[in-house]
């Protein structure tokens, strides 16, 4: 029974949602969403009490409990409660069971974060998967959610098989499914079938955070999912298995590092190129965002492909900045009438609504890395902690790329402000409106407190990794 006073974050969460699943019907959307919402609130008050020091093993070590994982299920948390609070001050007026399955997904990153062995992590990855598929494809009456959901579920699925042949192989050749035991493993022999199986497991990770070649999904899942659904996508599974593989590749898995490195770094670079020339010719801004999303995955999987303490720090503050520009973009692309999001939709915006103009060019620029804008320090890091161990010619090919980048950012907001349109005066959402301006503000004013905010991650990320 003291195991399971270990995880009464996950049991909470898992009842009250169940809870609401069951009497979902009888409430009204404000009340549904607001439940979600409490429960969610909840579930990060309960995650920060119910913290202990140092490492715990439960379950016959099927799950880890650390510092890093409960810093990171709280991450995951919020930001599960900030799409939620979207969803309820959102145009969206869909039935109580959406945002429980958004609650289910965050159950399913909690278990994620936590699983200790290739048997709990692959039900928690599979239970994950399985509420995005549903989230996809929610819209029943749109023809473009259905082959969203028909699309993701299909190429979600190949990701499983080959996750679970990686599986396969990695207790075939050393008979043992504990990341502990396999991490002591890995540090001692060097079997070829079990390092290929834990790259199997790796690429099924780089699918779900869209890496090249694996990202072929996500522009199409992007575009025709709900926009609500878009950010979630963009923003929890994104967080979820970015800091999943910094455990991973700075715990279990570093004795594969030599084998692993140079094929991440390229997978890394691929993306980032991808990004930057498949974007250009996008004129749906879901599918512009989904590119972008690629070219931003390669950046922070290329630090943390360095297998060192500089890059995982810096791989964290890109983490953290792409999150919040992300948000204060979707807070107002989910006010947007259309789904569909196509970006003639913005052209006028700049002389009807001067303060979300203003908004959504900041955070533009913040994504194309221009200085002193918060995204600036970001690809900053990520460059310095490259070119400090010896990848200078890689770092010069990322400037460049970034450089091609910024072309489809600035067209956006040459939109905006340039083009004639006949977009018209809305209020939409105030709350939103809030959540975008405090991300401007957190990116305008990050050049004042970057070097602070870097001593802070650096200090973190040796305390609870290294």
């Amino acid at each position: 029974m003291n195991n399971f006073l270990y995880i009464i974050p996950e049991i909470f969460l898992a009842l009250s949602s169940m809870i609401l699943l069951l009497f979902g019907k009888i409430l009204n959307r404000n009340a549904a969403y607001l439940s979600a919402f409490a429960c969610a609130v909840i579930t990060i008050i309960i995650t920060v009490f119910t913290y202990k020091n140092g490492q715990i093993l439960i379950f016959n070590s099927l799950l880890k409990l650390n510092l890093y994982t409960h810093l990171t299920q709280i991450l995951i948390l919020i930001l599960g409660a900030i799409i939620l609070l979207m969803l309820f001050f959102s145009k969206y007026d869909y039935s109580y069971e959406f945002p429980v399955i958004i609650l289910f997904s965050l159950f399913s990153m909690m278990a994620i974060i936590g699983a200790n062995d290739l048997i709990s992590f692959y039900l928690a990855f599979e239970l994950q998967s399985i509420t995005l598929y549903v989230l996809a494809c929610f819209e029943r009456k749109s023809i473009y959610s259905s082959e969203a959901g028909v699309k993701y579920f299909t190429l979600g699925a190949l990701s499983s098989c080959i996750m679970l042949y990686g599986m396969s192989l990695i207790y075939g050749y050393t008979g043992k499914t504990n990341f502990t035991d396999l991490a002591v493993f890995f540090s001692n022999y060097e079997t070829l079938g079990a390092v290929l199986g834990v790259m199997l497991i790796l690429l099924s990770i780089c699918f779900k955070i869209s890496i090249a070649p694996f990202h072929l999904w996500a522009p199409d899942v992007y575009q025709g999912s709900p926009t609500i659904v878009t950010a979630f996508f963009a923003i929890a599974p994104k967080a979820t298995f970015v800091t999943l593989l910094i455990r991973l590749l700075s715990e279990e898995f570093t004795g594969i590092m030599q084998y692993s490195q140079n094929i991440l770094i390229f997978a890394s670079t691929l993306s980032v190129a991808i990004s930057a020339f498949g974007a250009t010719q996008q004129q749906n801004l879901k599918r512009l965002f989904a590119y972008s999303a690629i070219g931003h995955a390669g950046y922070m999987l290329i630090a943390i492909a360095l297998g060192t303490q500089e890059g995982v720090t810096s791989a964290f503050i890109y983490l953290i900045i792409y999150l919040i520009t992300n948000i204060g973009l979707f807070s107002y692309l989910v006010q947007i009438d259309d789904d569909n999001c196509n970006i003639e939709c913005l052209a006028g915006l700049g002389k009807k609504n001067p303060i979300i103009a203003f908004n959504l060019s900041i955070l533009m620029l913040s994504m194309a890395g221009i200085p002193p804008i918060a995204g600036f320090f970001s690809k900053f890091y990520v460059l310095s902690s490259l070119i400090k161990f010896g990848f200078i010619n890689l770092s010069i090919v990322l400037i460049i790329l970034s450089v091609v980048a910024c072309y489809y950012y600035l067209r956006v907001i040459k939109v905006i402000y340039f083009d004639e349109g006949k977009h018209k005066k809305s209020e939409g959402s105030r709350e939103l409106l809030i959540l975008s301006t405090i991300s401007v503000i957190i990116n305008i004013s990050f050049f004042a407190y970057a070097e602070k905010f870097k001593k802070i991650i650096d200090l973190l990320v040796d305390q609870v990794i290294y």
